[in-house]
């Protein structure tokens, strides 16, 4: 595709030509790790797009061209993109499917902790009050049980966000390799080289912000093991130390205690809580610093 000059204000700077670095002489290609790797000839190059398993090659360079370009950008490149993507897509079905299967499990576990445990109790309860109560009755306790734990929830919510949604996209990308034709890799560039352009931006104060969150999580959890030891695994998910002396208690607050809202942001409840906070700083935080600057 056609890139439009590098001072046309019309268009924003991931779409400029001067969006990547100037290329280096000869052929070569640019992992994940921004490491840069030469080739000797055209073919070369092909055959390191063909090869690549699982997305690493970002970058490519030519002769005919002044700065790095995306590999969808390079003419007759076609066949060793479908080739590399169809093998990309495969492994990316099998990886996620085994998640599927772990997270599952995980599932399934905690649901049926919950279910046994309102099952059994609700026998105790109707035994202890004089009662009797059936089948049926002890099912629906179970079932109410299973539906009002927290552990259950949780693990359902791990479950649809780090095992099912990535299944679903894969299958997805698998499904729509038809499309990945000529004009079908022309149309997907602009989208690749946005994210491609993203990636490599630097995000300072979004990684310090990761870091100084992880470093709190740390001594939530270091508190819990002083005082439960070995009952701090357990409690990993749920009711971290540090929310009542640092959290936004609103009694607290009301009360003068101004500084809790700016430790409060610091703090997690939870093993969960802590891993979807971090995962919306690292994809909100890097595009908020990336185009609205670090103030």
């Amino acid at each position: 595709m056609k890139l439009p000059p590098s001072d046309d204000p019309d268009f924003p700077v991931w779409a400029r030509e001067d969006a990547f670095p100037i290329a280096p002489a000869g052929y070569g290609w640019v992992d994940a790790k921004r490491r840069r790797h030469s080739c000797d000839s055209l073919e070369d190059l092909a055959t390191a797009i063909r090869s690549d398993r699982d997305g690493s090659l970002t970058l490519v360079w030519t002769p005919a061209k002044l700065r790095m370009i995306l590999p969808e950008e390079l003419a007759g490149m076609g066949d060793a993109l479908r080739s590399a993507r169809e093998r990309w897509t495969r492994d990316d079905l099998e990886e996620t499917t085994r998640r599927m299967r772990w997270f599952g499990a995980v599932l399934l576990f905690f649901a049926g902790w919950a279910f046994l445990g309102g099952y059994v109790q609700s026998g105790r309860f109707a035994e202890q009050a004089g009662k009797s109560i059936g089948v049926a009755q002890q099912v629906k306790f179970g079932l109410q049980f299973m539906i009002a734990s927290t552990k259950a929830g949780l693990a359902l919510l791990m479950f649809v966000i780090f095992a099912f949604l990535p299944w679903h996209q894969a299958r997805q990308r698998r499904g729509k390799l038809w499309q990945w034709t000529e004009e079908g890799i022309a149309d997907a560039a602009p989208s690749i080289r946005f994210e491609t352009w993203l990636e490599r931006q630097r995000a300072p104060f979004t990684m310090l912000f990761l870091v100084l969150v992880g470093a709190v999580a740390l001594a939530q959890i270091l508190c819990k093991w002083q005082t439960e030891g070995f009952g701090a695994l357990w409690s990993l998910f749920h009711n971290w130390q540090g929310i009542d002396a640092a959290g936004l208690v609103k009694p607290a607050y009301l009360h003068g205690q101004w500084w809790r809202l700016f430790t409060a942001p610091f703090l997690h409840g939870n093993l969960l809580h802590f891993l979807m906070n971090a995962a919306a700083l690292t994809y909100l935080g890097k595009r908020l610093e990336v185009f609205a600057r670090w103030p």
